[in-house]
């Protein structure tokens, strides 16, 4: 069980601009308790504040002096909206009679020496897990678009180096030319019945294409584009095996 001494928060000590970050300070200046630490060890509690990018105005109150530990306890989770502003000695010259007034105290980057607020070191932890998960899924859609991608070359290029060959068979080049016994067709089933199924690779092959060109056929056997486009491989290849075997 955790002891109520143990740090539930702990202190954070931050570079000057930090305070004008849009992101975190500035982005709601109301949540949060401004502190500023003057010279001497003044310090003023702030209200009416108004931060954007470049600057931090507000109207200072004298406070009673506050310790700014290195953390606090579980039972001081109250002032974890706390956020001291340490300035410059040059920055604070007033008297505090001037503090009572309503006039508006700017501070600027070159003002302020460090900011120091509370952070909750479970939520810390618990934001840096959401960014290494959001980093690993990242990673990992990457991983598969690439794999993609790559599968998505392989089998483009795999279908061009062998277009002619593929489509060189009895249902698409029937398809094509429009009757099993042309004279084109038969010159295709004879590069089979010669060459492919005299190597293993030719047979294996040979049966991947008895299963895939009827689906190939029953998708593409009206649309007149696809038709022509194979036409025109098949007449190369053709004219090919005419020429090198003599057919």
């Amino acid at each position: 069980m955790v002891s109520c001494n143990e740090y539930r928060y702990t202190a954070k000590y931050h570079e000057p601009q930090t305070l004008f970050d849009t992101q975190k300070f500035a982005a709601e200046p109301s949540n949060w308790d401004f502190y500023v630490h003057g010279k001497n060890n003044q310090i003023y509690k702030t209200r009416s504040e108004i931060l954007d990018s470049i600057s931090f105005q507000a109207v200072l109150t004298k406070s009673e002096p506050i310790d700014v530990p290195k953390g606090l306890k579980r039972f001081e989770y109250a002032r974890n909206k706390e956020v001291h502003i340490y300035a410059k000695d040059s920055s604070i010259l007033f008297e505090d009679d001037f503090v009572q007034n309503t006039q508006v105290f700017d501070l600027k980057k070159d003002d302020i020496v460090k900011v120091v607020s509370y952070t909750d070191p479970i939520n810390q932890d618990s934001d840096d897990l959401v960014k290494i998960i959001i980093t690993a899924v990242s990673l990992y859609v990457l991983v598969i678009a690439a794999s993609l991608g790559l599968a998505i070359w392989l089998v483009y290029t795999i279908v061009n180096s062998i277009t002619s060959s593929i489509l060189s068979f009895c249902f698409i080049a029937t398809m094509v030319y429009g009757s099993y016994d042309a004279k084109e067709v038969l010159i295709l089933r004879k590069f089979r019945d010669e060459k492919l199924k005299k190597t293993f690779l030719g047979e294996i092959f040979i049966a991947n294409y008895y299963v895939f060109s009827p689906l190939f056929v029953k998708c593409f056997k009206n649309v007149d584009f696809v038709n022509v486009f194979i036409k025109k491989c098949l007449d190369r290849w053709v004219n090919h095996l005419k020429l090198k075997n003599n057919w």
